[in-house]
């Protein structure tokens, strides 16, 4: 207590050399706490927005990916409620629904858009990011509902209780018309999905296409992500016999996991160059803070004192500085992140490719948070604990010699 008294009271005496110090750990945590939560926030969001579309399990037709047009109706899957049914007889499984995908052409007072088509259930278990982004009506509720895009209404004039003209190639290859009137108008935080997405009722999608008793994917929730694989390989051989496949999250988004994965790699990267930084500046700041005070600690030496108890006055100023430092750092880089997870920044279409909305997200997690001020106070400590050793190093009669 006496050597923190002490340690407090030379904090004081030189403020300048203190204040840098604490500053550099301060920016130090809030620098962490900002990059920690910018790859947390990554993280979560991918996990939520790509998992939400396409749900932790997908079955289709064993043919579907050899097909030669993306939105091809040629490999469907025969009797969709035996799968759902299958599926949901699991104890694992949580959620299983069929959705359809399908390439269209929308007609509306001599203005034509090709777009993306989705037939889902009105009490869909996905797309709740369009649940939620109703700007105008409701969600799907019957037959001939459409929902469409705030975009879509823009380019085409239209409004809710409005009907839109649906061009569509049937199964059979006969082109078909279908009036859908507007049900809802939605808006997300993906330019590049309300630019190609439109939803229909599975039902209105089977009559519409001609798949009577068809769907193109059953997609499916599973109580916990990590036994998706352990499931696909339980279950494949049951698929298997009903002429049927069935991938995993990690199967469909391969190349976004990888990167995600490279993100813990590259916040490693950017922690240690903060690392290498922040003890560089804190370990000179607190050398030359020692070496302006030898002949302080000669005399003190000359009066009795031991060496561990200089180096112990010295490690407990460190210690109290990266304390202040830490506790300014969460108390600047919390409110920001905060500030920053609910607002975002806006990165158009760089983060719209990696499928996280225009949007970059941010995240607050108590863990990241909590290394960012351990670690502010660890640079100062080490920092304090090299001057130190310096300092205890140097004979009696140079430090002497230095007042």
């Amino acid at each position: 207590m006496t050597f923190l008294k002490i340690a407090f009271l030379n904090m004081i005496k030189h403020p300048k050399r203190s204040f840098l110090v604490i500053f550099v750990v301060m920016v130090s945590v809030v620098a962490m706490i900002f990059i920690g939560g910018m790859f947390e926030g990554m993280r979560t969001r991918f996990y939520e927005t790509l998992l939400q579309e396409s749900g932790h399990l997908q079955v289709h037709n064993v043919a579907y990916k050899n097909r030669k047009e993306p939105e091809s109706l040629q490999h469907t899957l025969e009797d969709p409620q035996q799968f759902t049914g299958y599926l949901t007889s699991q104890v694992e499984i949580m959620h299983a629904e069929a959705i359809i995908h399908f390439g269209t052409k929308i007609l509306y007072k001599g203005k034509n858009l090709f777009i993306l088509g989705q037939g889902v259930h009105p009490d869909t278990a996905y797309y709740g990011k369009v649940r939620s982004g109703i700007v105008e009506g409701g969600f799907l509720s019957s037959n001939e509902d459409i929902l469409i895009s705030s975009r879509i209404a823009e380019l085409l004039g239209c409004s809710p209780g409005e009907y839109l003209h649906l061009a569509v190639d049937r199964s059979y290859g006969s082109p078909y018309y279908q009036d859908y009137r507007v049900k809802g108008i939605f808006k997300t935080d993906s330019r590049e999905f309300d630019d190609y997405n439109i939803f229909i009722t599975h039902a209105d999608a089977q009559e519409t296409l001609y798949l009577p008793d068809q769907t193109i994917k059953i997609r499916a929730n599973i109580s916990d992500p990590a036994l998706t694989e352990e499931f696909k390989k339980k279950h494949q051989s049951w698929f298997s016999a009903h002429h049927a496949e069935i991938e995993t999250w990690k199967d469909i988004h391969g190349s976004f996991v990888v990167l995600i994965e490279l993100f813990d790699f590259f916040m490693l990267f950017m922690n240690i160059f903060i690392l290498v930084v922040a003890a560089t500046v804190i370990t000179n700041t607190i050398l030359m803070s020692v070496f302006e005070r030898i002949g302080e600690f000669g005399t003190l030496r000359s009066i009795g004192l031991k060496k561990h108890h200089i180096f112990s006055m010295i490690l407990s100023e460190g210690v109290c500085q990266g304390i202040a430092g830490g506790i300014l750092g969460l108390a600047f880089g919390i409110p920001l992140l905060l500030w920053v997870s609910q607002t975002g920044i806006d990165m158009g279409e760089a983060a719209d490719a990696m499928k996280m909305g225009s949007t970059f997200p941010f995240a607050f997690s108590f863990s990241n948070t909590l290394a960012a001020f351990l670690f502010g106070i660890g640079v100062s400590v080490a920092g304090s604990v090299y001057a130190g050793f310096v300092n205890i190093r140097l004979k009696l009669i140079d430090t002497l010699r230095a007042s």
